[in-house]
């Protein structure tokens, strides 16, 4: 847990980022700055692992066990939790918990579901239909509770408020490209910026195109039993391809043992590097998929911004290497936290809930499964290389 001063006189206000594995949490000052950029001053944080996950690890499995028991056990899981987490904060910023005047819950769709009671048999199977994905304003802890929109089933709340803090930094330069590379990958390409003209506020020139894709749990420890981290696996697989003991196909060859071996001294077995294709070509195929259908080229991307956890270790260089993003987005990369929860203390403005409204409402959202492009794509980009 981390803690700073707190300013005297302003408003107090809890923000947390429910993630389907972590749960990171804060409170945050809202001064009268004159900025909507900077309007959350950062008192205390605190993340802890998801007391939901002795119902399953993965949502899919907390859909299942809500199907067979009601999601009133999940909710009040993740209640409880949430609201020891704001108790602690609380005690770390030295405020009192009746000083805190509102809170702002962001997440993924499904995790917001079931912090809001909500059915989540819409999820169960295609085409997946959530009961909610408009913003929403409830009472939790005695508190006023606003949840940021959703753009659809598998890019949430989360994917909305990265993106706002993505596209309002100073050092945005568009067309820009986010992404967030995990079990579920959201990818999101902004044409035009909010602020190009007239400053914030006119958000008449916001193009989005997006998409989610299911990479599986390879980057976020899913193979070799969980030993490597996804920066060490992709630093792993470029040394491999680099020393030449590992073919573009993904074969590793004779004498690759020594070199398939980490520091901690564990192979990477061959199976792992399968697994590894497999995310890696989704993750490059959605990215081509996006700047095709924006009659975009590598080359025409001002930024490529990465967050959450997989980003803040990784080189980009070797990333690009191994193909897990097309050749050339390295040299506009740069990593931006914990983008999710960043954006959502950005919303303690009135004005940056306008714009989070209208990048959730002006999604074009681009469903890989019935994209040929991505299809034929998704088998070229599995061979290691870019």
């Amino acid at each position: 847990m981390s803690a700073l001063s707190s300013p005297d006189n302003d408003e107090i206000i809890f923000i947390a980022d429910i993630g389907t594995t972590t749960i990171k949490a804060s409170l945050v000052s809202s001064g009268a700055t004159g900025s909507d950029r900077n309007s959350g001053a950062l008192l205390a944080s605190l993340s802890e692992k998801n007391a939901q996950s002795v119902f399953g690890l993965d949502v899919i499995s907390r859909v299942l066990y809500a199907h067979h028991n009601g999601v009133e056990p999940l909710q009040k899981k993740v209640l409880s939790q949430v609201h020891d987490m704001l108790k602690a904060l609380c005690v770390s910023a030295d405020v009192q918990p009746e000083s805190v005047s509102r809170s702002i819950i962001t997440g993924n769709t499904i995790m917001l579901h079931l912090v809001r009671g909500l059915s989540v048999s819409g999820f169960e199977m295609a085409p997946f239909t959530p009961v909610s994905l408009g913003e929403a304003e409830e009472v939790l802890f005695g508190l006023p509770a606003y949840f940021p929109p959703c753009i659809d089933a598998f890019l949430g709340a989360d994917a909305v408020c990265a993106a706002l803090y993505a596209i309002s930094a100073p050092e945005a330069r568009f067309p820009l490209l986010l992404a967030d590379v995990g079990t579920n990958t959201e990818i999101m390409l902004f044409t035009s910026s909010a602020f190009e003209e007239g400053g914030a506020g006119t958000y008449d020139k916001l193009s989005l195109t997006c998409c989610s894709t299911a990479a599986g749990p390879a980057f976020e420890g899913g193979v070799s039993g969980g030993r490597y981290t996804g920066s060490e696996l992709v630093h792993m697989l470029a040394e491999l391809l680099k020393a030449g003991t590992m073919d573009e196909t993904g074969l590793l060859l004779e004498d690759a043992d020594s070199s398939s071996a980490s520091e901690s001294g564990f192979l990477l077995a061959q199976n792992d590097i399968r697994q590894l294709q497999l995310a890696k070509g989704a993750v490059s195929a959605a990215v081509d998929t996006l700047l095709q259908e924006a009659g975009l080229s590598v080359g025409d991307v001002g930024s490529f911004v990465l967050c959450g956890n997989f980003g803040s270790a990784l080189n980009t260089e070797e990333a690009e290497r191994i193909g897990l993003f097309p050749e050339g987005l390295s040299s506009v990369a740069r990593y931006a936290g914990n983008a999710a929860e960043l954006g959502a203390r950005l919303l303690v403005s009135d004005g940056m809930k306008v714009l989070a409204k209208k990048i959730a409402a002006s999604g074009k959202l681009i469903q890989l499964a019935d994209s040929r492009f991505f299809a034929r794509r998704y088998i070229e980009r599995m061979n290691f290389g870019s």
